[in-house]
């Protein structure tokens, strides 16, 4: 008896052992199949990595809709737009945004800096002066299927999952609503995952708080992280082939206006000059002009007062008198 128990046990170990290396050959072909040169979000190389930050539009993505019928509804959409955040990026080709989505804690600390009362004043940050979007990237998962399943005859079976997602991504001009760029990618992948010693395939996924519960198939991570990746790749290649809204106000740069009332074409042309030749003015824009008043916008790197003072010394001072200053800018009288 004893004998014949011990012949069963080396019978069903054997079983196993064969099994085991028949499904790990299969787990290869299963990873070839449709897994080939994987890179990750994390191998993203700078696309764009010695152009200046002025010269880089400013982005940020919104959060994906999830219009697919299987899509989850959870933190799906979340995730996918924070991945994509961070992919763009590592290609360095644009200045990328804080989500709306994530601006609660911004709030947050700007309000708590000007109104607690317990910030120095050398310390605080300004209000006013966040950045807006030139580009606003939006997704939308249009496709996404997931299945797992176990392949074995035995106790010991080979896990394997398949997965396709499909998104939709939009460049959009937030000042005029165009759609500047519409582009689709699909992706599918099949991968193997761990044995497992049982009658039944592999059951659900757990439940993650911070991130959907898809992610558990490792399949659905590949196809992801692979949409996120062209995508982004795709987004900075499209950087100098698509006209872009441009910045513009150069990094630490400000810009005034400059009311100047019951001034004539040639005093107006004389001022223009002066104040281009002012030191730290890097444009003036003098077509706002009619019925003898003319409001001239200069984008500046000094303060607004060095600009007035150096205006004032200027040729054209014996011309004007300044009738008032704000932040925003200055109004002059033309005697």
């Amino acid at each position: 008896m004893k004998l014949r128990y011990q012949n069963s046990i080396a019978i069903l170990i054997a079983v196993i052992v064969t099994n085991s290396l028949s499904l790990c050959a299969q787990d290869k072909d299963i990873k070839a199949d449709k897994n080939k040169d994987k890179v990750t979000i994390e191998d993203i190389k700078p696309v764009c990595p010695d152009l200046a930050q002025d010269k880089k539009p400013r982005l940020t993505v919104a959060n994906f809709k999830l219009t697919a019928p299987n899509a989850p509804k959870d933190q799906f959409g979340d995730n996918l737009a924070t991945m994509l955040t961070n992919a763009l990026q590592n290609v360095q080709c644009y200045r990328v945004l804080e989500r709306l989505a994530n601006m609660s804690d911004v709030q947050d600390e700007l309000n708590y800096q000007q109104n607690s009362g317990n910030t120095s004043s050398k310390s605080k940050v300004a209000k006013g002066k966040m950045l807006g979007a030139n580009v606003i990237v939006q997704g939308e998962v249009t496709e996404f299927e997931q299945s797992s399943g176990a392949v074995g005859v035995t106790l010991l079976h080979k896990n394997s999952y398949h997965s396709k997602v499909g998104i939709i991504i939009r460049m959009v001009d937030p000042e005029t609503r165009e759609d500047i760029v519409i582009k689709s990618f699909n992706v599918e992948k099949k991968t193997g995952g761990g044995l497992s010693v049982g009658l039944g395939a592999p059951g659900s996924f757990g439940s993650i708080s911070a991130m959907s519960t898809v992610f558990s198939n490792p399949a659905v991570q590949d196809a992801v992280e692979d949409c996120i990746i062209q995508a982004a790749e795709y987004i900075a290649s499209m950087k100098d082939k698509v006209s872009m809204p441009a910045n513009s106000v150069p990094d630490g740069a400000s810009q005034y206006t400059l009311t100047f009332n019951n001034i004539d074409y040639n005093t107006l042309n004389a001022v223009t000059a002066a104040l281009q030749k002012t030191q730290g003015v890097s444009d003036v824009n003098s077509d706002d002009f009619s019925d003898n008043v003319a409001n001239v916008v200069v984008t500046q790197t000094t303060k607004l007062k060095q600009t007035i003072d150096a205006l004032m010394a200027s040729g054209v001072a014996s011309k004007l008198s300044v009738s008032g200053m704000s932040k925003d800018g200055a109004s002059f009288k033309v005697k």
